[in-house]
């Protein structure tokens, strides 16, 4: 045995190959893929490109041959990553047979960013055609790939797949990714927060030669397109015969996949913002600056809100500084004035105001300032409703408040981008959930429930009238707790979990 074990450590990796390599499909067509490019310059021959996926078939995905790495080495990580998706897409059209899942596992050994974005739309199509271990299959390859637009594709999976059992593979990968960093899974989500190869200014040139475009982004992250002169522009033009073709190529391509990265990341990271604004989590100055106000993407969000410094992450602690980020994101008031205060250096903790924590004259200056500057936000904020249970409810862990309510099934199905979640633990959902906790840090669970339900699985049933019952403070997910009651929530937690019940209600059955 030790003769054996020295022999394997001692063998060439690169010998480390099967004895008769494995017989590559029909569909497996080198001449028609697209090829691998050197980065010496020159692309792959067929011959090697049919050694590649001979390599790629008989790779153990936890422990890859070790001519991959050599190849990642000599070519270029983008014709790698279109070879990956080409190889891919000739596995889809052929069937995907289980069989030649090796093309799906080779995205994660050799693919990239365009790699996530096909296998993400596959991921969704599985979902629909309720192709479960196929899907899941894919997420993993999906946590594989690793990159930034990888991971914000699985959070969205995480999020917004209307597979249960996707939702938490999505989920399960995301745990895994953040353990290996040492974060938790939400400050994972703060430091994987696309940058879109945006630049330091939060936007992006776009150029034809002679003609160029400048790309930014409105409070939904919507790119928005400017010629030279600042004008805003529909679409990106047409090139004429005074353009560059192969700038204008580019440029196309370029435009044409930063619309689709900003589509998946927008509502994700709103959705985020909002969960953060209604939880009052708070970060500290050097997660806030980065990750928040001088991250190229985020920026454009972070520059509509309104923020604070706060001694502690307290819920009911109020904001000892409340600021707003300006274009050059310095810290102004709201009477625009500018703030003698570092942000990034600062002591405490910085998060977003809830109206609740600002008197009525504060929160008319506010509401003034960003009407002057035709300011929108991404969510509401300042103008956010707020609500309070009644003393009777305060004193109890149930109210039947929303008892009766018939409201569109619909709407409580997009709970679960609101942090309210459909996940109870069974396929037929007849309740909704979120996390909530207690001035003194403990966690209880808000439980909204209704008849006469839905499934999990995608389709039209469930979406018709349904109507409210209970919402409850729960120590389980169930019972109403023993020990506490909603009085024993602050009032912006207890205006949160009114919130919802209380749109709902306002919207009926429409």
């Amino acid at each position: 045995m030790p003769e054996a074990v020295a022999a394997g450590v001692d063998s060439d990796p690169l010998e480390q190959v099967p004895s008769k390599p494995p017989k590559l499909p029909d569909w497996v067509v080198p001449a028609a893929l697209t090829r691998p490019v050197l980065r010496s310059g020159g692309a792959l021959p067929d011959a090697a490109v049919a050694a590649l996926c001979e390599m790629l078939a008989f790779s153990d995905p936890l422990a890859p041959y070790a001519g991959v790495a050599q190849v990642r080495a000599a070519c270029t990580p983008e014709s790698l990553d279109a070879f990956a998706v080409a190889l891919f897409q000739s596995w889809i059209a052929a069937g995907a047979k289980a069989t030649g899942e090796w093309a799906m596992q080779a995205l994660a050994l050799i693919g990239g960013d365009h790699a996530a974005r096909d296998l993400t739309r596959q991921i969704r199509a599985w979902g629909q055609a309720s192709l479960k271990p196929r899907g899941k299959a894919g997420i993993a390859v999906l946590a594989g790939i690793g990159t930034d637009v990888a991971l914000m594709n699985l959070s969205a999976i995480a999020e917004k797949s209307p597979l249960l059992q996707l939702r938490e593979a999505a989920r399960a990968a995301i745990v895994d990714a953040a353990e290996a960093r040492g974060l938790d899974e939400v400050d994972l989500a703060d430091r994987l927060s696309p940058d879109l190869g945006l630049d330091a200014r939060g936007g992006l040139d776009l150029s034809f030669g002679e003609r160029r475009f400048r790309v930014g982004f409105d409070e939904t992250l919507k790119p928005v397109l400017r010629d030279a002169e600042g004008r805003r522009l529909a679409a990106l033009p047409r090139p004429t015969k005074a353009d560059d073709p192969e700038s204008a190529k580019a440029a196309s391509r370029h435009w044409a996949a930063l619309r689709k990265d900003a589509e998946a990341a927008a509502g994700l990271q709103i959705t985020r913002l909002e969960a953060m604004l209604a939880s009052q989590r708070r970060v500290a100055p050097g997660v806030f600056w980065p990750f928040f106000a001088a991250h190229p993407l985020i920026r454009h969000l972070a520059g509509r809100l309104v923020w604070g410094l706060y001694p502690d992450a307290a819920p009911a602690t109020p904001p000892g500084h409340v600021f707003r980020l300006a274009e050059d994101l310095s810290p102004t008031d709201a009477a625009d004035d500018a703030l003698a205060l570092d942000v990034a250096a600062a002591e405490g903790v910085v998060g977003l105001v809830h109206p609740l924590h600002l008197d009525p004259e504060e929160r008319t200056a506010w509401s003034g300032l960003f009407a002057d500057y035709e300011i929108a936000q991404p969510f509401p904020q300042i103008a956010r409703e707020t609500f309070a249970f009644t003393e009777a409810e305060r004193g109890a862990a149930e109210t039947h408040r929303f008892d009766g309510v018939r409201v569109g099934g619909r709407r409580l199905r997009g709970l679960r981008f609101q942090g309210w979640s459909t996940d109870t633990g069974s396929e037929h959902v007849h309740a909704v959930q979120r996390p909530v906790a207690l001035p003194d840090g403990t966690r209880l669970i808000a439980v909204l429930r209704f008849e006469d339900g839905f499934w999990h699985r995608p389709g039209p049933e469930g979406d018709g009238i349904q109507t409210l019952r209970t919402l409850t403070l729960s120590d389980t997910g169930w019972r109403a707790a023993a020990a506490h009651r909603f009085g024993d929530l602050d009032p912006v937690t207890a205006s949160e979990v009114l919130r919802t019940p209380s749109l709902l209600a306002a919207a009926g059955d429409a």
